[in-house]
């Protein structure tokens, strides 16, 4: 039997509560994405996915294609997206389970579409945009190059585009805020150039549900 000196104890009545504050908040048409990285946040990864699905999320975001994994195995069917970085030799894993996996350079774009005609699927990819947190990304001088190679991709499908705000948080001075939301809907455009319209649009962190409408 094992034994823990500590342990976390979560209220299902209060998490299901601000899931429900937040997606009252949320503009017509706009979709619900539980972010579950780093086991959610230490808070059990199944456990909480699962107080999220009975209330109703829409969706699953994880940062590494095994937490991806293991989401999956527990919702056959559940949207699901990887955030952070995925391994090239991992993306069979990927498409074969459905996950939606994060791109942002050539590489792995090609790798999408080689795992693509091997299994005779589509892969779905997001694509990310780096517009200042200086993280992850693609940067906007390299986009029309990436929209591009996806526009010639037969097996490659952009399902989405994502960014991540610096410091959403600081409701003092939203002017940083405001040029990364203005960079990704730069983005948004270079991507209709290509004819490329992602059915996932998404940049709304907590803090931007509450603080900022227009970036749902």
């Amino acid at each position: 039997m094992k034994r823990h000196r500590t342990w976390i104890e979560v209220n299902e009545r209060a998490l299901v509560h601000n899931i429900e504050t937040l997606r009252s908040l949320l503009e017509s048409g706009s979709r619900f994405c539980a972010v579950l990285k780093a086991n959610a946040y230490g808070h059990g990864l199944s456990e909480v996915a699962g107080i999220a699905a009975r209330a109703g999320v829409d969706a699953f975001a994880v940062d590494s294609i095994d937490d991806a994994l293991t989401l999956r195995a527990l919702f056959p069917s559940t949207l699901i997206i990887t955030l952070g970085y995925t391994m090239l030799d991992r993306f069979k894993e990927a498409l074969q389970a459905n996950i939606h996996i994060t791109v942002y350079d050539p590489g792995g774009i090609e790798q999408a579409q080689a795992v693509g005609r091997e299994l005779a699927k589509t892969f779905p990819v997001h694509l990310k945009v780096e517009t200042g947190t200086m993280r992850q990304g693609v940067v906007m001088d390299d986009l029309p190059d990436l929209a591009r190679l996806i526009a010639l991709s037969d097996r490659v499908s952009l399902e989405g585009l994502s960014t991540h705000f610096a410091n959403i948080e600081d409701s003092d001075n939203p002017e940083f805020a405001a040029h990364q939301f203005s960079m990704y809907e730069q983005a948004l455009g270079i991507l209709a150039d290509h004819q490329l319209t992602p059915n996932w649009c998404h940049c709304a962190c907590s803090a931007a549900i509450i603080l900022y409408p227009q970036t749902h």
